[in-house]
């Protein structure tokens, strides 16, 4: 297999993540079937050795759950698990990242190591991840009370696995404009999309959609 896809909106070809290129090669035989597989990795020779040190050597795992906090809290947060600002803190204690932070401060962009440093970063992380979604008006954030109530759109997004920034785009969007006419539009901004990889040529077809 080849180690580079064709981005669509860059026009360019770009290399896989090194995660996915992982994860093709766990999959390389059958479970319970085969008792041996065979990955072939076609690239230059320029790369080889790079790809042989990911390949054959481990690697430290860190945690993305700080770029996703919004939604792992929606769906806290529409189950009942998260119903205060505290709740949400000490959930955050018991994941990865929280073992991570300490682990590697840096690339968390954690300054204060100590006890009191931990817990500020933290219980600010919280505090805006829950502020954003009161603005966007997904939950109902009482901040005298310490109360956290899910609203209809918290629901909609934990039942369909639909992301906070999707959310937020289709409020603003159907708040805004009503017409039949503007759905389609509302729906293909949907940031799911952003994920989906534009093979070669198909830009001129997609135009033609559009047009």
């Amino acid at each position: 297999m080849g180690t580079q896809f064709f981005e669509g909106r860059e026009h360019r070809y770009i290399d896989y993540p090194i995660s996915e290129v992982l994860q093709m090669f766990g999959k390389a035989g059958r479970p319970l079937e085969d008792k041996s597989s065979k990955g072939v990795l076609m690239l230059p020779a320029v790369k080889r050795e790079y790809y042989k040190k990911f390949l054959n050597e481990a690697l430290p795992i860190e945690s993305h759950l700080q770029a996703y906090l919004h939604d792992a809290f929606v769906a806290e947060i529409s189950t009942k698990m998260i119903s205060s600002t505290q709740e949400a803190v000490d959930w955050s204690t018991y994941t990865y990242f929280y073992r991570r932070l300490l682990a590697n401060p840096s690339y968390y962009g954690l300054t204060d190591t100590s006890h009191e440093g931990l817990s500020t970063h933290l219980s600010e992380l919280v505090e805006t991840t829950l502020k954003d979604l009161s603005e966007a008006k997904i939950i109902e954030l009482d901040e005298e009370e310490d109360t956290i109530v899910p609203l209809n759109p918290a629901s909609i997004a934990a039942y369909y696995n639909i992301s906070f920034v999707t959310m937020q785009t289709f409020l603003l969007s159907l708040s805004a404009r009503s017409k039949i006419k503007n759905i389609l539009e509302i729906v293909t901004s949907a940031t799911e999309f952003e994920t989906i990889q534009i093979r070669r040529h198909e830009d001129n077809i997609l135009r033609r959609i559009y047009d």
